[in-house]
């Protein structure tokens, strides 16, 4: 998160936030930050007895992200949301996101890019994992670009840092 600049962020939604842990570290680097944690009603309900979140100020909230998503107030951040659908079911997670934003909100993709050259890249393995488990895998920079396009949103900014992972933040085109 030291890559990306919050400084102007007041609140930002964490969609299928999993343990929480991208959570927790933006509120305890930015306390005033408002964050919204969601993901499937059986993490949320694990989630709301860990003390973790009982004594933070995180707001838990369930829901699917192929049919809703909370209302966006500045951010969203999907973190390793993307990689694990085809083309297919990341159109309609994207599509979702555009319906329930407004044109000023930025949503931070955070994924690991397959570069477009033969070198040596951990996304590659990752996309080969990807492919025996399921129907997701890693996307190069341009089939992000795609991908987004087709969903009406652009690139606005990219990121790479020290993990390997990307930040793509979009907006609407």
């Amino acid at each position: 998160m030291e890559n990306y600049d919050f400084s102007t962020t007041t609140s930002i939604v964490d969609i299928g936030g999993g343990n929480g842990g991208i959570s927790i570290t933006l509120k305890n680097i930015f306390p005033e930050l408002e964050v919204v944690l969601t993901d499937s009603e059986t993490v949320i309900s694990h989630l709301a007895s860990d003390i973790h979140f009982q004594e933070s100020s995180i707001v838990l909230e369930a829901c699917n992200f192929f049919e809703s998503v909370p209302f966006i107030s500045d951010k969203a951040l999907l973190s390793n949301i993307l990689h694990d659908w085809d083309d297919e079911r990341c159109a309609e997670i994207l599509k979702i996101l555009k319906d329930n934003s407004a044109a000023s909100n930025k949503i931070l993709i955070m994924e690991y890019l397959v570069p477009e050259d033969s070198s040596f890249n951990v996304s590659k393995l990752l996309d080969i994992e990807m492919m025996v488990m399921g129907s997701g895998k890693e996307r190069t920079l341009s089939e992000y670009e795609n991908l987004f396009a087709q969903c009406k949103f652009k690139i606005s900014n990219l990121i790479k840092t020290k993990s390997g992972l990307s930040i793509i933040e979009i907006s609407h085109s």
